[in-house]
């Protein structure tokens, strides 16, 4: 009896004879993640573009209980439906998923191509993967690599409100709503177009992103990490960082005023971004219009202060994100402020 779990295969034919076989199974045990690491400059420019160093590896975890000595390994990139299992019951997941091969001397760089509606990498290369190991291979590298920085700060955000408190046509009408969040951070925002003009355009598989900036002594300091989902070739990878040290953001109701009869509601804010960075900094205020489906901006300047003296005081544009969230962009100086004022009229 055998000790160890055995596959064994009785073929039959009508004469002997010797043949070439494929045999193709699915096991568990064997998962793979890609990660990125981007090292910007040693010093960072007063300019929102930057140049920088992009590598990206698959780290491949091999816990099937089987060595594998030489293996020839392709890694499927997308969400792939499988069913896993669970207390009896058969339940959908999706991810990557790795397909290992006989043997082959070939070595050279990754490549990658269009595989049914997914992206097939082959590392090109013999693999020695013992069980319990890891190990990483790298798959891209890149230099020159533009990266765009911007920030973003959402006042809101932890309120998590949601468009749901209205009912057969009528808006939340308390006065409160929605004020109770009292968020200063301001998110940092990193954008690299993925495209051959930038240094890329290949599909990224989704993993995380770890981003550098060289100190004036040479050394690696770590500014913050990310998830990125599948990225397209000529997408956009954005990631978020962190929150700015030197640049906050305050949020304020202003003014508020409902009327029922006429079905209209008025609402004004103040939101306020300080800047104590030494170069001036690029902003997008996001605002959650929460109240109901029906909305009209009725007002939107920004400017240097309170507002009160309405020197270099400017209507603002703003981008439509989605049926209930804008976007004003606004430039704070370097050591100073920028303020917005909007209002926003709701009807039902």
């Amino acid at each position: 009896m055998p000790l160890k779990p055995t596959l064994r295969w009785e073929i039959e034919s009508e004469k002997a004879q010797k043949l070439t076989a494929e045999l193709a199974y699915i096991t568990g045990g064997l998962n793979w993640e890609a990660t990125y690491n981007v090292v910007e400059p040693a010093v960072a420019k007063t300019a929102t573009e930057e140049k920088a160093d992009v590598a990206g590896w698959v780290t491949i975890r091999n816990q099937s209980g089987t060595e594998f000595p030489e293996a020839r390994i392709k890694l499927m990139a997308g969400d792939v439906a499988k069913i896993v299992p669970r207390n009896g019951n058969g339940v959908y997941a999706t991810g990557g998923a790795m397909a290992m091969g006989s043997a082959v001397n070939r070595n050279g760089q990754v490549t990658q191509k269009p595989f049914d509606d997914y992206h097939l990498y082959d590392l090109h290369r013999t693999v020695s993967l013992g069980n319990g190991e890891t190990k990483q291979i790298e798959f891209l590298g890149a230099s020159g690599v533009a990266v765009e920085r911007s920030y973003l700060y959402d006042g809101a955000a932890e309120t998590q409100q949601q468009n749901n408190n209205y009912y057969g046509g009528n808006i939340n009408q308390q006065r409160g709503y929605g004020l109770n969040s009292a968020n200063v951070k301001v998110a940092i925002l990193e954008e690299i177009k993925n495209s051959e003009g930038n240094r890329l355009g290949i599909p990224l598989p989704a993993g995380r992103v770890r981003l550098y900036r060289r100190d004036s002594d040479g050394q690696l300091e770590f500014l913050g990490e990310s998830a990125i989902n599948h990225t397209p070739a000529d997408d956009t990878m954005k990631i978020t960082s962190g929150s700015a040290f030197d640049v906050k953001g305050t949020r304020r109701q202003m003014d508020f005023h409902s009327n029922q009869q006429d079905r209209i509601l008025d609402e004004t804010f103040e939101i306020r971004v300080t800047n104590q960075k030494t170069e001036p900094v690029r902003v997008a205020i996001q605002e959650h219009l929460y109240r109901g489906d029906n909305w009209q901006i009725t007002e939107k300047t920004a400017g240097p202060g309170d507002g009160v003296d309405a020197t270099g005081w400017k209507s603002l544009n703003y981008n439509k994100i989605d049926s209930n969230t804008v976007q004003f962009p606004v430039e704070v100086p370097a050591k100073g402020e920028t303020t917005l004022h909007y209002a926003v009229r709701y009807t039902w």
